[in-house]
């Protein structure tokens, strides 16, 4: 890392984050906007203890627009570790959500300044190497992305199969791909879990969703499904994974090719329920593939 703020000084910034962020909505362009005015400050601090010596750096995507507009970086090597999607893929991706789920209070709530999304790109192109587990951003960059692993998901014990149980692994919101999923699970007689809060509004699921605490949910799952829109880290479902649970999917989870992983097309209603069908069958082959 390029360095960190005194001893003394982390606990306090930490704290009045933590307020602030209480204190914001869960959701929408005022709390993202506050975030990312977090993440300059934090850059602002970082960048000034990077020694004047220092000529290689391995840096946030998060921070990196920001280090870019300071000047840090300049007349160095730099390396970026993509922990999240660039904002130009990001808002693509919050685009297409938008369109396919009109009526969705929060697909379309946030965009990041046109200033901030240009000094990523230049940042971007400039990077020497870029350090990424996700395969799909990873194609982005040719021959300097660095393709790395997915840390190996924990494991809760095998559930039941008595009762079938789809867990929704995420906060109920339109790029979470909350509204295929409830699209998909009309007219089924099974049990579902959501873990998180009905952001796209009260009685979004009609009473068809309990909530439920990870990894609690987890241990009664029998498919767990994410149809989201966004890229992002499948911690979550890599705890599926590692506990032979099948997981459905999309593309911008980055987990293309794993074994017990069924991919289908973002806001694709149609191919969620058949890939429902299936993993809910009795004889579903989803289990096998996961062993």
């Amino acid at each position: 890392g390029a360095g960190g703020r005194p001893r003394e000084q982390r606990p306090r910034h930490a704290a009045a984050r933590s307020l602030r962020a209480r204190r914001l909505a869960a959701q929408g362009a005022e709390r993202q906007r506050a975030l990312l005015a977090d993440d300059a400050a934090l850059a602002r601090t970082l960048g000034a203890r990077i020694p004047l010596d220092c000529e290689r750096a391995v840096v946030s995507a998060r921070l990196l627009p920001h280090l870019w507009r300071q000047g840090w970086l300049g007349g160095r090597r730099f390396e970026v570790l993509l922990d999240r999607a660039p904002l130009t893929a990001l808002q693509r991706a919050l685009d297409g959500a938008a369109a396919r789920w009109p009526d969705s209070p929060t697909a379309g709530d946030f965009r990041a300044p046109a200033a901030l999304v240009r000094a990523e790109a230049e940042a971007l192109a400039a990077a020497a190497r870029i350090h990424t587990p996700h395969p799909g951003l990873a194609a982005g960059f040719g021959p300097r992305a660095n393709r790395l692993r997915w840390a190996a998901g924990r494991a809760q014990p095998r559930p039941a199969r008595s009762a079938p149980t789809v867990v929704f692994p995420a906060s109920t919101l339109g790029r979470h791909g909350a509204w295929a999923l409830r699209e998909a699970l009309a007219g089924r007689a099974v049990r579902v879990l959501r873990c998180g809060p009905e952001l796209e509004g009260e009685g979004f699921w009609g009473g068809r969703a309990e909530a439920a605490a990870w990894p609690e949910a987890l241990g009664q799952a029998t498919v767990v499904v994410w149809p989201g829109h966004v890229p992002g880290a499948p911690r979550r479902l890599l705890d599926a994974l590692a506990s032979g649970i099948p997981v459905i999917t999309t593309p911008a989870a980055g987990l293309s090719g794993e074994a017990g992983v069924v991919e289908v097309p973002p806001g694709d209603v149609a191919a969620l329920s058949a890939a429902l069908d299936d993993a809910l069958a009795p004889t579903s082959t989803a289990w096998r593939r996961c062993e």
